[in-house]
């Protein structure tokens, strides 16, 4: 996926600066898709010369400008989502580290483990916090949307978690000597 396209997904909710977006990512979007402020308004600036978002000047900062998504971006925003050649890849650091760590016997692998499963645990406890203050019954449509993704979060971070105990468990049925 390109920020592009959280961009424009972003922007469907609602107009906004390229600051907003940035917070609007941290709280939301950036769980999922991480990226930097110099890449938002980077990207902004694309988007705006390919005539899919169309920017104004902020009536309450005259520095800063507010960017709205086109027709022509909505419509390039809805061939993506139906587009179902968009599998996602995992691409994962972490793995190739536990893959390389079988090369050095002198590192531990449960203290690399366990602090990845302590940074899951951290991560569902705020996707937790998360459902509980931003949704509640009922929901309309657009919450219930929502409020899946978040749920798909949370299923992957619980599965993190298991994984590293299952990892840990295994580590310590082997036998030492071996």
């Amino acid at each position: 996926m390109s920020l592009a396209y959280a961009i424009l997904t972003a922007l469907t909710e609602e107009p906004s600066t390229g600051a907003d977006l940035l917070k609007r990512f941290d709280k939301s979007i950036g769980y999922f898709w991480n990226c930097t402020h110099q890449q938002i308004y980077r990207e902004l600036k694309q988007l705006e010369t390919n005539e899919l978002v169309s920017s104004e000047v902020s009536s309450q900062k005259s520095s800063s400008f507010i960017y709205r998504i086109q027709p022509k971006g909505r419509e390039l925003l809805k061939q993506w989502i139906e587009d179902d050649k968009n599998h996602s890849v995992i691409r994962d650091p972490f793995l190739v580290k536990i893959r390389a760590l079988s090369n050095f016997d002198e590192l531990c692998p449960e203290r690399i483990i366990l602090e990845k499963k302590q940074h899951h645990q951290e991560k569902l406890k705020t996707y937790e916090q998360i459902g509980k203050k931003t949704f509640s019954e009922p929901m309309d449509r657009s919450q219930l949307i929502k409020k899946m993704v978040l749920d798909a979060g949370i299923r992957r971070e619980k599965a993190y978690i298991e994984w590293c105990d299952e990892c840990l468990q295994t580590l310590a049925s082997l036998d030492p000597k071996a």
